[in-house]
């Protein structure tokens, strides 16, 4: 340990982490029982390699059926979604981008374009895409106005990151990812 956490807070945090991963593969393996979840890394690779076996993530959500999620989200409303690869990857999806350098370029690409990013539930994609974010969008008629960068997470540690390494944009929202995205679709009339 480094002398910020405590080895119980440690294990804590893992067994969240893999508590997360068990109950995301859930949502997308719903054909699963719950009694298999504790199946965990079993689960990750039979999905990883059925989505392979697709050939994407698009065609994985089809024939499956899947509709809920954020991915599933993104996919129906044609937003653009970036993952990329890195040393620790085990088992990339067909859209993963191999090359990091390539994938930081195409994340950039998108995140020039926006006017408000919102980072949920993932400390380090979260700082990732706040390193590559600018701090302003010149919009096509020449104006300029500030890009609002949120950082949502269940600790006021993950949710401040960004922001306590120079991010003046970037605002911590301490909360449940499940939660606010609820609350925002509400707030939208969705």
């Amino acid at each position: 340990m480094n002398g910020i956490v405590t080895e119980k807070e440690y294990q804590e945090y893992e067994q969240g982490r893999l508590k997360a991963i068990a109950l995301s593969m859930r949502e997308v393996c719903r054909q699963v029982p719950l009694y298999e979840i504790a199946k965990g890394t079993g689960l990750k690779w039979d999905t990883i390699n059925k989505v392979r076996a697709y050939g994407s993530i698009p065609a994985f959500l089809e024939g499956e059926k899947l509709t809920d999620g954020i991915i599933a989200s993104c996919v129906q409303c044609n937003v653009p979604f970036v993952l990329v690869g890195s040393v620790r990857d085990d088992g990339p999806l067909p859209e993963v981008y191999h090359d990091v350098y390539a994938g930081q370029d195409d994340m950039r690409s998108h995140v020039k374009q926006a006017t408000t990013v919102i980072g949920m539930a993932t400390t380090l994609h979260t700082i990732a895409t706040g390193n590559l974010t600018p701090s302003y969008h010149v919009e096509k008629d020449g104006n300029i106005r500030p890009v609002y960068f949120y950082s949502v997470d269940t600790s006021d540690f993950s949710a401040n990151k960004l922001a306590d390494r120079g991010s003046l944009s970037a605002k911590g929202i301490v909360a449940n990812a499940q939660d606010f995205i609820t609350k925002v679709a509400a707030g939208l009339g969705l």
